[in-house]
């Protein structure tokens, strides 16, 4: 008897793995439009469907579209590498790595800058599946 619930503590102990990150990182998955961004020079500019942001959590990338302007919000258009620890993206980029802190409250993301004092801000709403 001693022995079968040695087993089951040591399975109920690897059933819990590090995976924490990763279901955080499952609400980041998916097409997000930027909505408003924020800066210090421009003060807040209101964005409507032309910025999008697409996550892929498991292939670790991310994909920015720019329809809008030819501003680089945060990052330019491109296609990236992305690491993501806790609330800290790191976008991988050719010449730099961009380090962005992230919250999700249910369809809405922020994200700004860990680089500058006064960092911009961007503001997202999660695009739905239709």
């Amino acid at each position: 008897m001693k022995k079968m619930i040695l087993f089951m503590c040591f399975g109920l102990l690897l059933s819990c793995s590090g995976d924490d990150d990763n279901k955080g990182n499952v609400k980041l998955t998916g097409t997000w439009s930027m909505t408003t961004y924020l800066n210090m020079v421009d003060g807040p500019i209101t964005i409507e469907d032309g910025v999008f942001w697409t996550f892929d959590t498991q292939l670790k990338e991310v994909t920015v579209i720019n329809n809008k302007d030819d501003k680089d919000y945060l990052v330019e258009a491109g296609t990236y590498n992305i690491k993501i620890s806790g609330n800290k993206l790191t976008v991988i980029r050719p010449t730099y790595n961009t380090d962005l802190k992230f919250t999700i409250n249910g369809n809405e993301l922020t994200m700004e800058s860990y680089e500058m004092i006064d960092s911009p801000i961007a503001k997202f709403k999660r695009m739905l599946v239709e």
